[in-house]
């Protein structure tokens, strides 16, 4: 009999977020009866399913609003919400009947609410680390860094395994907690990758595409891409697709006279990212987030691009764990020097050789077949199995040990 997860997210589909994506396309590999999501949700609205047989998604608030420029100070308000939450944890818990708590880190109250609710029912606690927490909150220091140096370190002592994002990640929280033990369990996708399509020779304007937010994950590499695309020689019509508002993107340095501003729907994004002709991939080099961030995570929009079946140009640092994610698979130009004319250079070498446009995504599609969600949630599937195990046989053996004494 499959155990069933509580799978605790931040943000609940159909939220933009990328947390929302992750959760969602995991999900999909697992049916009703193994999984129930539980997460904040932008609307309220009752438990709802993906379809006839998906994970139900129940609902335990909505999002924090905050206090705008006042959050410095006041942030700390917030956690406020997290009896609330764990309570309304612990009832669902109870009437799904979970066996297992699988804990989504951007949001450190829901993994403090999961934690707790772990900790209270008596089960297993599953981790799963998008970013980094402490390290990242070092860096922010005040009430959210006093919390996080209590609560990461608990977190880590119960779980059993620690599940990261991407491989970068896991090899540099090694380094860090050797005495933990880390599992990557990347984003994936669900569905069929769509068919290789021929990449058009191209005679007049450059068609290029963004997908993701701006934000301090790469608002120094967007700069550097807004005057490479914005120079007359490149060519460019650019397609923004977005939930980061529009003036946004305006002081980072787009004009709007060649900028199309898009927000598709998921079921339409691979196809109009396949209206383009090469798909840019900025990633910071620096900015206000701790150096170990812009070194390990992994985009989420990543992997709509490979499964497009266009070619990327990447604007990256060279030590960074995408960089060297796509220089090894080869299903990307990536340019490692912070130089907007490099970027241009690049754009326009890659508009110019369609032969090596077309191997790029032909190995980009290649690359993102360990991306499956079946494939994936079959590794989560394990790592549960052998979770719940191992706490079977440590509470064996502490009965035993009762037991003799």
């Amino acid at each position: 009999m499959a155990l069933k997860i509580l799978f605790v997210s931040w943000m609940l589909p159909p939220s933009s977020s990328a947390c929302a994506f992750v959760t969602e396309q995991l999900s999909s590999a697992f049916t009703a009866r193994d999984m129930v999501l539980v997460g904040e949700r932008a609307e309220e609205k009752g438990p709802v399913q993906y379809d006839d047989r998906g994970p139900r998604a129940r609902g335990v608030g909505r999002p924090w609003i905050g206090f705008g420029r006042w959050n410095r100070v006041l942030g700390w308000t917030r956690w406020g919400r997290l009896p609330g939450t764990y309570r309304q944890m612990i009832k669902i818990a109870r009437e799904e009947a979970c066996q297992v708590i699988v804990a989504t880190y951007p949001n450190d109250i829901m993994l403090c609410a999961a934690y707790m609710a772990a900790k209270t029912l008596g089960l297993p606690l599953i981790p799963y680390f998008h970013n980094t927490y402490l390290e990242y909150m070092a860096e922010k220091g005040g009430v959210d860094y006093a919390v996080s140096r209590v609560l990461q370190p608990r977190v880590f002592k119960r779980a059993k395994v620690v599940c990261v994002i991407s491989e970068g990640m896991r090899e540099s929280l090694c380094g860090r907690y050797p005495e933990v033990r880390f599992e990557v369990l990347p984003h994936s996708f669900s569905g069929e990758p769509p068919v290789p399509v021929a990449q058009r020779r191209i005679a007049g304007r450059v068609r290029v595409a963004f997908l993701g937010t701006l934000s301090e994950a790469n608002w120094d590499a967007m700069g550097r891409v807004a005057s490479a695309v914005s120079a007359p020689e490149t060519n460019c019509e650019l397609t923004i697709c977005s939930a980061t508002p529009n003036d946004v993107f305006r002081r980072c340095g787009f004009a709007d006279a060649r900028v199309i501003y898009r927000r598709p729907s998921d079921r339409e994004l691979i196809s109009v990212l396949r209206q383009h002709d090469i798909l840019l991939l900025p990633h910071g080099f620096s900015g206000t987030w701790p150096s170990i961030e812009y070194r390990t995570i992994f985009p989420t929009r990543t992997i709509p691009y490979l499964l497009s079946g266009r070619p990327i140009l990447a604007h990256a640092p060279p030590d960074c764990f995408l960089s060297k994610w796509l220089r090894e698979r080869k299903c990307a130009d990536v340019v490692d020097v912070r130089s907007s004319d490099a970027v241009r250079v690049a754009l326009q070498r890659l508009a110019a050789d369609v032969d090596r446009r077309t191997e790029m995504a032909r190995n980009g599609l290649l690359a993102v077949e360990s991306f499956r969600a079946e494939t994936v949630g079959a590794k989560l599937r394990k790592v549960v199995d052998d979770a719940v195990e191992e706490t079977g046989r440590k509470y064996e053996l502490k009965e035993r040990a009762q037991e003799d004494g």
